[in-house]
Order: structure tokens, then C-alpha cells, then sequence
């Protein structure tokens, strides 16, 4: 798979996928899309997500910093530790 090089387009690619995940999650175990606490729950978080993500690609090295996140992007070992 080609790596890719755009971050906000990486960036977007994550929360999409987020909300993807967060969505099948809340309604595949609840069985139904008719769950108004999981349409609340879902809506805020994609809410609060998306404005998050607006805010980031304004700073383009914020913006550059959060496309290089993860364990494997930590340099420091006191920041890879998972506790």
C-alpha cells in the first residue's frame, strides 16, 4: 500500500475512519439504528471531532505532528510506554 504523503488528507482518513468504527461498534451491538442514546453519543463525538480536526489543519506543524502520531512515531522511551 503507497504511503500516504498529504497529512490532511491522512488526518481526515482517521477520523472518518474513527467514526466508522465508533458507528459499527455502538449499533451493531445494540442491534438497531432505532438507539437515540447512541445517535447522542455518536453525534457528539463526530461533532467535537470534526471541529478538532478543523482547528489542527490550520497550524500546518500541529497539523504535521498529529499525521506522524503513534507509538512508532515516539522517539523517546519514556513516551512509548503503554500504562
Amino acid at each position: 500500500m503507497k504511503s500516504m504523503k498529504n497529512p490532511k488528507a491522512k488526518i481526515w482518513l482517521s477520523v472518518v475512519a474513527g467514526l466508522v468504527i465508533i458507528a459499527l461498534a455502538l449499533f451493531l451491538s445494540a442491534v438497531t439504528f432505532n438507539y437515540w442514546q447512541a445517535w447522542a453519543y455518536f453525534g457528539v463525538g463526530a461533532v467535537t471531532s470534526i471541529l478538532l480536526t478543523l482547528y489542527i489543519i490550520r497550524d500546518p506543524i500541529l497539523l504535521e505532528n498529529r499525521a506522524r502520531a503513534g507509538l512508532s512515531a515516539e522517539r523517546r522511551p519514556i513516551q512509548k510506554s503503554s500504562c
